[in-house]
């Protein structure tokens, strides 16, 4: 993997030159290090970037090979396609329409309000509804999907893998992004071909599930890596949450659903996903196990990882252990709220004994039998009391870094009808905007249908304790406006990226 040994093509960037990428929240800034291809993804050049900011999370390494030298978490390899000389991005617009590079990113934040309105996003046609949402939401403003547009074929694909890219990329990836809005004609160029290339029948006109457009795009076509690697080793694009109805949990979130499932179906994941999609606790269109659900805007993995050391969850006993037990019969003890996190639930051996041994008999507590040592988690208690006391440099403050996902999009169903909220940059304090394939219509039966992109500005205030008290008080869903009810009431899928393997992996 020299760059050496390489074909005589001349690349249009040289080593140590000075880059830039045009990431969600702006330039990105840094050096060629390393220029080669790589036998496994294919004949396109890669580039190896040693960033001025902590954008990628590697080294410098590929597998086993170091290709270059880097600061900690500022390596990563790009496709050259993906970047610009600094000196020609900085004589140029950067959202000039002549520039090959940068069409497939974001617009600036500036140019965010060209996005809302009518006839913005994807229009849909012929029950292509969850489609339409489905592509809006991994494409209108994320990156960590990326990676689908620019894998080179392999002996491993089908015939059609370029093809099915091109018009992926081309037509409706470029055009959402450049001018906003992709028309029923060019969606259905993507859903002809999957139908011809799947034993999935209906693809262009019937009622389908996102997950079953996601299934057959990411896993039959293109052959992703899968996102969800489990301990169990069993792979995955997206996770079902199951769980049992908790008759005390009026108003779930996400986080407190995650938990419960991965608890009772001892999950565990083998490693950080770039990107967590969860689906919602129901079955079918009509069934919901909960009425109401919020949104978590983070989601805390740092307990569900499997080679992670955990801490001493009672903290109102001030403890900074590490944790040695987990008690599943402590996970919602009594119905109470604040029991319902997996790091409620772990004890140093003197809090274990502390809780279950020293109270009356009367309390039940001595029964709880589903408790299991934790001490392990892929690493020697040695090593996870290593990696504890490593967290800080003070004694006084042993903390294990939490890892969190940010919810990035969600996907909602009302009856048989999808839509989504999706975050239009990376910024924590980003605006939300709401989008329907099929929001009005022009003329009837030989009529078309109007897609529209809304700022959705009240996400905030329903995540906030005066949003959540007003849900809790006020149980009529009829009483919400149809945008928060709708995110509320009608969740289907929860689109989570992690902020450090959002680029490449």
């Amino acid at each position: 993997m020299d760059s050496r040994s390489l074909s005589s093509t001349v690349p249009s960037l040289s080593m140590n030159e000075r880059i830039v990428w045009i990431s969600d929240n702006g330039p990105e800034y840094g050096y060629v290090r390393w220029l080669g291809k790589l036998p496994d993804i294919g004949d396109d050049w890669m580039v190896g970037v040693e960033f001025d900011n902590p954008v990628g999370t590697g080294t410098g390494f590929y597998r086993d090979q170091q290709l270059f030298e880097s600061q900690m978490n500022h390596a990563s390899l790009v496709p050259i396609i993906g970047l610009m000389k600094a000196a020609d991005f900085e004589d140029s617009s950067p959202t000039s329409s002549g520039s090959q590079h940068n069409i497939l990113t974001y617009p600036a934040p500036k140019t965010l309000r060209s996005l809302m309105g009518k006839s913005r996003g994807i229009q849909g046609h012929n029950n292509s509804c969850y489609l339409d949402a489905t592509l809006f939401a991994m494409f209108s403003s994320a990156t960590v999907f990326e990676s689908l547009l620019y894998r080179p074929s392999t002996a491993k694909d089908i015939p059609e893998y370029s093809q099915v890219q091109n018009i992926l990329r081309e037509e409706i990836v470029r055009p959402l992004r450049k001018d906003f809005f992709v028309s029923a004609n060019q969606v259905m160029q993507l859903r002809t071909l999957l139908e011809k290339l799947s034993s999935v029948e209906g693809l262009t006109d019937e009622e389908k599930d996102p997950e079953e457009f996601l299934t057959l795009l990411l896993n039959q076509i293109l052959r992703a890596e899968p996102y969800l690697k489990l301990s169990s080793g069993l792979e995955s694009f997206f996770y079902q949450l199951i769980v049992d109805k908790d008759e005390n949990i009026v108003l779930p979130t996400v986080q407190d659903l995650f938990d419960q499932s991965c608890l009772g179906n001892s999950i565990r994941l083998r490693e950080i996903p770039p990107c967590l999609l969860l689906q919602m606790p129901r079955f079918g269109r009509q069934y919901k196990m909960y009425s109401r659900i919020v949104p978590s805007m983070q989601l805390d993995i740092t307990d569900i990882l499997e080679s992670s050391p955990r801490a001493c969850g009672q903290i109102n006993k001030n403890c900074d252990n590490l944790a040695s037990f987990e008690c599943k019969d402590c996970f919602g003890e009594r119905g109470n709220r604040f029991n319902t996190r997996l790091s409620n639930i772990t004890y140093c051996k003197s809090c274990f004994q502390s809780k279950h041994f020293s109270r009356s008999h009367s309390t039940g507590i001595e029964d709880h039998d589903n408790t299991k040592s934790i001490i392990k988690h892929g690493c020697t208690n040695r090593e996870a009391q290593q990696r504890f006391l490593a967290s800080s440099s003070s004694s006084k403050n042993k903390t294990i870094p939490r890892v969190y996902m940010d919810l990035f999009a969600i996907l909602c169903i009302e009856t048989s009808h999808y839509v989504c909220f999706v975050k239009c940059d990376n910024d924590p304090d980003a605006p939300w905007c709401f989008f329907d394939s099929m929001a009005d219509r022009k003329g009837e039966q030989n009529g078309y249908n109007i897609p529209e992109v809304s700022l959705f500005e009240d996400l905030p205030f329903w995540l906030s304790d005066k949003g959540i008290a007003y849900l809790l008080n006020n149980r009529d869903d009829k009483l919400l406006p149809e945008m928060s009810r709708r995110l509320i009431c009608d969740a289907y899928m929860c689109f989570y990226q992690s902020s450090d393997l959002q680029l490449y992996r």
